[in-house]
């Protein structure tokens, strides 16, 4: 049963991982952040909200609105929307799963070219691998996910890799580590980006209430080319149902 809550509380973490969501069951989540790179020479805010529905067995529906404000700037909202199937489960009860995602940006997003922020639509489809096993230091999972970003603008087309760790080393509690790497293709037209970075994400946090989990975590930019590095803190509040 501990095994089955820290999977449910995965596709929060990852934001869409493997696990398809129960016909009728969901997860939402609502996180605040800032952000600063290294020479202090850009700051923004962060608002967003995540959230997905077991439409039937096998298949998840989920979206996301998240709105960025950096400072003395305007602000850009990012809509998104996926749909995320589930093509078989092992015998370990591990899912392997595929998925399509469309962003699409609203605003002036020429203040965050430097964290690689892009301003034009984006199709993204993704092959993902979940697996949860028990351990001597609790229950834990592993995810991993790949696949491509078609960029409708001028930026580069990209190839996401993501993981993710969870570890529930006591009741209520979650500790994750998560790496997200971005590839760039080389396929920029004109003077459109075209960057890679690795991130790195760890976090921890606490079932406050039956379904509900507070989280605090940071990422980093540990290797880049042509972007900016920089730190970011994030609150954020889970609830599954």
């Amino acid at each position: 049963m501990r095994l089955a809550c820290l999977l449910i509380l995965l596709a929060g973490c990852a934001q869409a991982g493997a696990w398809t969501q129960p016909p009728g069951g969901g997860f939402a989540s609502l996180s605040l952040s800032g952000y600063e790179t290294d020479d202090g020479g850009y700051r923004e805010a962060t608002v967003s909200a995540y959230g997905e529905w077991g439409w039937r067995e096998a298949v998840t529906l989920g979206g996301s609105i998240e709105t960025a404000a950096p400072e003395g700037d305007g602000a850009q909202t990012t809509l998104s929307t996926l749909v995320r199937a589930r093509l078989r489960t092992g015998a370990a009860g591990d899912p392997t799963s595929v998925q399509l995602a469309v962003f699409q940006p609203f605003g002036d997003a020429s203040a965050r070219e430097a964290i690689g922020a892009v301003g034009d639509t984006a199709v993204e489809a993704r092959l993902l691998y979940g697996r949860g096993f028990g351990t001597r230091y609790g229950d834990m999972f592993v995810d991993l996910q790949a696949g491509p970003r078609f960029e409708f603008g001028d930026a580069a087309d990209e190839l996401r890799l993501d993981a993710t760790v969870g570890l529930r080393p006591a009741p209520r509690w979650i500790v994750l580590g998560q790496a997200f790497g971005t590839l760039g293709l080389r396929n920029a037209r004109g003077e459109g980006d075209d960057y890679d970075v690795l991130k790195l994400a760890p976090s921890v946090g606490y079932e406050i209430a039956e379904g509900l989990t507070l989280v605090f975590g940071v990422e980093r930019e540990v290797l880049t080319r042509d972007i900016d590095r920089g730190l970011r803190a994030r609150l954020s509040l889970w609830r599954a149902f």
